[in-house]
C-alpha cells in the first residue's frame, strides 16, 4: 500500500501545482475534487472506523486511490499538451478565459428555456397525476412517490431539469430582472426539480448563481469563503435527504448521514467489486441512455439494486465511475474509465471557450456544466453526461449561434 498512497499524494501534488482545488469553473477541477470528497475521503473515513461495521477490501481501497491518480495523470498529460499545441495560458481562475459580454438574443434564449421547462414541467406532473406532490403532501415516502412520478417520463424530465437549471441561473445572475422575478423563478425552479425527485437541482442552481457572483465581484473564488460555504452546503444536503427520508429522530439521523455520503459511495464500490460477475461489455451505458426511450426507467443504479440485492425506497445506488468501469469490463474498466474521464474533462475546458464562446452565457454554462457533471466520480460514468452534460453543450452551442449574430466589433477580443 506505500506506492499507492505515494502516487496518491504525488497526483494530489500535480492538481495543486497545475490547477489548485477551488476554481469550481474548471470541470477538471471540480471532478478531481468530487473524487476526494466522495471517494478518497471514504478511505479515511473506514480507516477511522467511523462505520465499523463495515468492512472494505483492500482491493477496492486500491482502486480508488489509483483511479484518483490515473484521472489526474491523463488528465494532466492531455491538459499540458493542449496547452503547447492551442497555445492556451494556464490560468487558476477559469473567468479569465471569458471577456463577459453578451448579446441580447443569447439573454432572451436563456429566458426562454426556463418557459420551456416548466412547460415540460407540467407535462410530468399530469402524466404521474402528481404523485410526487401528493406523496409529499400526504406524507408517505417521498422516495417511492419520486420513483413513481419519474417512471415513463425521463423523455420529459431529463430536458426540462436541464432547461430550468439553464434559464432560472441565468435569470438569477443576469442582473436585468427584478428581485421579486427572481424569487418566483427559484420558487418555481425549486418546485419543479424536487417533484420529479432532483432535489440536487436545487443545490446546483444555488451553488452556480453564488460562485458566479463570487467570480464577478472577486474575480476568483477565496479559498476561506469556499470552504465555509461547502461544510454550509453539506450540512443543507445531508439535512434534506434526512427530511426527504422522513426520518422521526431527526438529530440521530443527521448525525449517523454527516460522514456516509462519502462513504457510502466507496461501500457500494466494494460490494459491486467482490459480488458483481456478469458483465455487460458496454451494456451499463447503453441502460443509461435507455433512460431518455419513453417506459420503464430501469438505469445502472437501478439495474445494480436488484442485481445486487439491495431492499431501500426510491432510486438505485451510485457506483462510481470506478464501478461503472468494472460493470462493463471487470478491473480492465475499473482502471479505463478513470484514465478517459481525466482526458475528456480537459478537452471540454480547453475547448469550451474557443468552440463555445467567451461571453458571459458561456461562462455560466460552463460553470453549470462543471457543477453537474463532477458527479461521475460518484453517480457514474455515464449519467451526468446524459442527463446534463452532453444537454448543456447542445444548449451552449445553440446560444452561441444566436450570439454570434451581434457585430464582431461588440463581441470583443480576448488572448489567452
Amino acid at each position: 500500500m506505500f506506492i499507492v498512497y505515494a502516487v496518491f499524494f504525488t497526483a494530489l501534488l500535480v492538481q495543486w501545482r497545475l490547477w489548485g482545488v477551488v476554481d469550481i469553473a474548471n470541470p477538471v477541477v471540480f471532478f478531481l475534487d468530487y473524487h476526494l470528497l466522495f471517494l478518497s475521503f471514504g478511505v479515511l473515513i473506514y480507516y477511522l472506523k467511523i462505520y465499523p461495521a463495515y468492512e472494505i477490501s483492500s482491493l477496492t481501497l486500491k482502486l480508488v486511490l489509483l483511479s484518483y491518480f490515473l484521472s489526474v495523470t491523463s488528465a494532466a498529460v492531455t491538459w499540458l499538451f493542449l496547452c503547447a499545441g492551442l497555445n492556451i495560458k494556464p490560468l487558476r481562475a477559469s473567468i479569465k478565459r471569458f471577456h463577459m459580454s453578451g448579446s441580447h438574443a443569447g439573454s432572451a434564449f436563456a429566458k426562454n428555456c426556463w418557459w420551456v421547462g416548466v412547460i415540460l414541467a407540467a407535462i410530468v406532473f399530469l402524466r404521474s397525476d402528481f404523485a410526487a406532490l401528493q406523496g409529499i403532501l400526504a406524507g408517505t415516502s417521498y422516495e417511492n412517490a419520486r420513483v413513481e412520478a419519474a417512471s415513463g417520463n425521463g423523455f420529459f424530465i431529463l430536458p426540462s431539469q436541464v432547461l430550468l437549471l439553464i434559464g432560472s441561473s441565468w435569470i438569477l445572475v443576469e442582473g436585468k430582472s427584478t428581485r421579486w422575478l427572481k424569487m418566483v423563478v427559484f420558487f418555481v425552479s425549486s418546485i419543479c426539480m424536487i417533484s420529479f425527485g432532483f432535489r440536487s437541482g436545487v443545490v446546483f442552481l444555488f451553488l452556480a448563481v453564488l460562485v458566479f457572483k463570487c467570480y464577478s465581484s472577486y474575480g476568483k473564488l477565496p479559498f476561506l469563503k469556499l470552504a465555509i460555504f461547502s461544510v454550509v452546503m453539506l450540512i443543507a444536503v445531508v439535512a434534506m435527504g434526512v427530511v426527504r427520508q422522513g426520518a422521526d429522530d431527526f438529530i440521530s439521523r443527521f448525525n449517523a448521514t454527516l460522514l456516509w455520503r462519502s462513504f457510502v459511495t466507496l461501500y457500494n464500490l466494494d460490494v459491486i467489486i467482490n459480488n458483481y460477475k456478469d458483465f455487460l461489455l458496454g451494456g451499463g451505458i447503453v441502460k443509461e441512455i435507455s433512460v431518455v426511450i419513453p417506459g420503464a426507467d430501469v438505469n445502472l443504479g437501478m439495474y445494480l439494486k436488484h442485481n445486487l440485492g439491495y431492499e431501500f425506497p426510491g432510486g438505485g445506488i451510485t457506483p462510481s465511475y470506478i464501478g461503472a468501469g468494472f460493470v462493463d469490463f471487470g478491473l480492465v474498466g475499473a482502471y479505463l474509465y478513470p484514465v478517459f474521464s481525466g482526458f475528456l474533462v480537459v478537452v471540454v475546458y480547453a475547448l469550451w471557450p474557443i468552440l463555445l464562446g467567451r461571453s458571459k452565457i458561456s461562462f455560466l454554462l460552463l460553470l453549470l456544466f462543471s457543477i453537474t457533471t463532477s458527479g461521475i466520480s460518484a453517480a457514474g460514468f455515464m449519467t451526468p453526461y446524459l442527463y446534463f452534460g452532453v444537454p448543456i453543450i447542445l444548449l451552449a452551442s445553440v446560444i452561441t449561434v444566436f450570439e454570434r449574430r451581434k457585430p464582431a466589433r461588440d463581441r470583443g477580443m480576448v488572448i489567452e
